[in-house]
């Protein structure tokens, strides 16, 4: 007996194919496109982010003044984290005090 595809489900995973070979070949983090060159913006925005997890990365998208963008978020490690703390703690916390 015949599998069920859905049809939208096949095209925004084409179209995320699409969008994460983009990503790997350019190393890109960001990318933007013209409305109008897109047919859906809703079934491109949810390939970005399906695109953006393939590749182990969190992502956002957004639409404003006629173009439709994808940003990926690289994760943070521990380390970032610190220095972060670190430098916000050094404008926050007097001379002298504890830091992280």
């Amino acid at each position: 007996m015949g599998e069920v595809v859905s049809v939208e489900r096949e095209r925004t995973s084409r179209l995320a194919d699409a969008i994460e070979r983009e990503l790997r070949v350019t190393g890109a983090r960001e990318l933007r496109i013209p409305m109008e060159a897109v047919e859906d913006p809703g079934r491109w925005r949810r390939a970005g982010v399906l695109a953006s997890h393939r590749l182990g990365f969190k992502a956002s998208t957004f639409a404003v003044a006629g173009v439709l963008g994808l940003i990926v978020h690289q994760p943070v490690t521990d380390a970032e984290r610190r220095r972060f703390a670190n430098a916000m703690a050094a404008l926050i916390v007097p001379r002298g005090a504890a830091r992280f």
